[in-house]
């Protein structure tokens, strides 16, 4: 899943790829009750976002859905770097293979 960032967080460029586990913490309308899912959602940062403001990080549809009720648009969040590990690479690549094994025999079947 992706995400944006302000251009002054962006570092020249240098941050497109961070990785970040974002978290809901709250609606921005207190009034509103249980605007978080409780979950997290991990996110690649593809760029910047020219119309936020310093603070905020501007997630896909799909990443804002995991940890928020998608009609809100903003909520607040926590977010710390994430930093990709080889079992996270051991992961998607055994994903990977066990989906490119299923591709080869049904296109075998076939």
């Amino acid at each position: 899943m992706i995400a944006k960032e302000h251009i002054s967080m962006l570092a020249n460029g240098k941050a497109c790829g961070r990785r970040y586990r974002v978290r809901c913490l709250s609606g921005t309308n207190k009034a509103i009750r249980n605007a978080c899912t409780g979950k997290t959602v991990d996110v690649k940062v593809i760029g910047s976002c020219e119309k936020c403001s310093q603070n905020e990080l501007v997630l896909s549809q799909e990443a804002f859905a995991k940890i928020a009720r998608l009609a809100l648009g903003r909520v607040n969040i926590n977010y710390e770097q994430y930093v990709l590990t080889i079992i996270d690479i051991i992961y998607v690549l055994k994903v990977f293979t066990i989906s490119f094994v299923i591709l080869l025999i049904g296109n075998f079947l076939l």
